[in-house]
């Protein structure tokens, strides 16, 4: 569908950055959309303060 390209999708408009993954998608798209996640709540963490747990 998307040139067999592995795909990552994360909501970026909570406090939190929140990973909805399909139940089709593949692991590698799942390890993917969990590590830009990471990213985003570190990035976010750095600019203005932790997220709640």
């Amino acid at each position: 569908m998307f040139a067999k390209a592995d795909m990552a999708g994360v909501l970026q408009g909570p406090i939190c950055p929140v990973v909805l993954p399909s139940r089709s998608d593949s692991g590698l798209s799942k390890y993917y959309s969990i590590a830009m996640a990471c990213l985003t709540a570190s990035t976010r963490s750095a600019e203005r303060g932790r997220c709640s747990e």
